[in-house]
């Protein structure tokens, strides 16, 4: 499972130090048999997945939508019309001030590098941020179905 989750949620060295990428290593195998949606919580707070899909560039000014796409088309509804490019620029907003504490090596989230303004996702309004954004994509019935199919 552990090497499932890892080509699942994709990462690599070219862009990602060691010390970082045996910390995503140790979630697979900690979390790898558990529910899908713990698993997800913990991915999508560790550093190397935000470095890897260049989330450190997303800036509410200037949101970068890496992160936010492959967040949907790989990790969890798959390709399809399950959701818009709308969609996408949306989670990128939700995705901005989540960064890498260079001093304790965890994500951090920083109020004044976050778009505060209110979303639309996948017809959800609100002003999110990472939990909730994961709460909307986990309930979409589509997530399930794919999740499913991949295994």
């Amino acid at each position: 499972m552990t090497i499932f989750w890892h080509n699942h949620f994709t990462s690599n060295l070219i862009k990602v130090l060691p010390p970082l990428l045996y910390q995503q290593n140790q979630i697979f195998r900690q979390y790898g048999l558990e529910n899908f949606r713990l698993l997800l919580f913990k991915v999508m707070q560790d550093p190397a997945i935000h470095l890897y899909l260049d989330n450190q560039k997303n800036h509410k000014n200037k949101p970068n939508e890496n992160l936010a796409r492959e967040l949907l088309e790989l990790f969890t509804m798959g390709e399809g019309d399950h959701y818009n490019e709308e969609d996408i620029r949306q989670i990128a907003k939700a995705l901005t001030g989540y960064r890498l504490d260079n001093h304790s090596g965890k994500l951090i989230f920083k109020q004044q590098s976050h778009d505060s303004s209110q979303k639309n996702i996948l017809g959800n309004v609100g002003y999110h941020k990472l939990e909730g954004l994961l709460d909307i994509i986990l309930g979409h019935p589509q997530t399930a179905l794919f999740i499913s199919r991949k295994f």
